[in-house]
Parts: C-alpha cells; sequence; structure tokens
C-alpha cells in the first residue's frame, strides 16, 4: 500500500536522477560522441541530427586544433628564425666589430641562443606540431568539402529522380545514408592515419 502511494513520487525522482546525471556527464565531456546521449532513442534520428551533434561538433574540433597546431607551429618558427638573427649579431660582436674590442658577454649570449635553437627544435620535432596541423587541416577541409556537397545536393549526392514523391523522399534517405558513411569514413581514416604517422595526435582525436 505504501509503495503503491509513493510510486509515483519515486519514478518522479529517478527520472529527475536520470536528466542530472546525463547533464552531468556531458558537462565533463562536452566532446562525448556517444550516440546515447545525443540521440533520442524514442523517435528515428534524422539528417539535421546527425549534422547537429555529430557532425558540426567534431568539425569545429577538427578546425580548432588545425589553428592551434598552426599558431604553435608559427610561434616557435619565428622564435627560432629570431635567435638565429641574435646569434648572427652576437659573434658579430663577439668577433670584435664593435668598438674596437671583443667581449665574452657576447660570445655567451651567443652560445645561449644556439643552445634555445636546439632546445626549440628539438620540441617541435618531438611535439611534430607541423604534422598535426596538416593532418587536422586535411580532415576538416576533406569533412567541409563532403559536407559542402550533400547540402548542394553536387557529386555523388547529386539527386538521381524527380518523379515521384515516395521516389525522392527514398533517395533523400540514401543520401543522407551515404553522407553519414562518408563522413564517419573521414574521420575513421584520419584516426588511422594520425596512429600510424603521429600517435600523439591519434591520442586526441574524438571517436
Amino acid at each position: 500500500m505504501l509503495y503503491d502511494i509513493m510510486r509515483p513520487d519515486i519514478r518522479g525522482y529517478l527520472r529527475k536522477w536520470k536528466q542530472q546525471l546525463g547533464r552531468g556527464r556531458l558537462q565533463q565531456n562536452p566532446n562525448s560522441n556517444l550516440s546515447s546521449e545525443y540521440y533520442d532513442i524514442n523517435k528515428p534520428a534524422e539528417i539535421s541530427d546527425y549534422i547537429q551533434k555529430r557532425f558540426l561538433p567534431v568539425f569545429r574540433w577538427y578546425k580548432n586544433r588545425t589553428s592551434a597546431n598552426a599558431r604553435r607551429f608559427g610561434f616557435w618558427r619565428i622564435s627560432i628564425i629570431i635567435l638565429a638573427l641574435f646569434i648572427v649579431i652576437f659573434d658579430i660582436l663577439a668577433l670584435g666589430y664593435y668598438a674596437g674590442k671583443t667581449s665574452s658577454a657576447t660570445a655567451i649570449a651567443s652560445s645561449i641562443a644556439a643552445v634555445l635553437i636546439l632546445g626549440s627544435t628539438a620540441f617541435v620535432q618531438l611535439t611534430r606540431t607541423q604534422e598535426n596541423w596538416i593532418l587536422f587541416s586535411t580532415a576538416s577541409q576533406r569533412l567541409e568539402r563532403e559536407y559542402q556537397l550533400f547540402m548542394l545536393k553536387a557529386g555523388v549526392y547529386t539527386p538521381s529522380t524527380t518523379s515521384a514523391s515516395i521516389n525522392v523522399a527514398e533517395d533523400d534517405k540514401a543520401k543522407s545514408r551515404l553522407f553519414v558513411e562518408n563522413i564517419e569514413s573521414i574521420i575513421s581514416n584520419h584516426s588511422s592515419e594520425s596512429r600510424f604517422q603521429n600517435p600523439s595526435a591519434a591520442n586526441q582525436i574524438p571517436d
């Protein structure tokens, strides 16, 4: 009797607890791509759901990683160039062209700049910043190209029939499935290439 009276309250509490738990997981892992957290299992998934909840977050992630690696690579390259120029200046000063005498301070400064150049070069090669930039840039360009072709109904997404409405609807569904398969193939292939060429970048790629 007591359970029958409290059952609606218990169900309401469990429902709110599940909703709060789901929101908490999403806040802790905003880049999660699990379909169970994104799609409503009570209704068929639409292509618009896939684009909004899967494609666009992944595409923005690739674009952000491309920009981050490009900025990092540019920073270190400019730093190396500036340090190389300082070495030239310090060497000229150390040779006695400044005030007609040599200076041990310029020699020490030149040695420090050389060490910094070696360290910067080693860091760039170790982190593979340039390779990451190229990998993420290539993936984002492929994703964007596939999206543009799908939205403009070009290439493989060109409508194959315009006769009966039912055929048009089935054709749209087929093109939507093809789009999803192509996008997932690009992501999967890029993950495989990254694991083969650069394991550090592969660990950053969302599944």
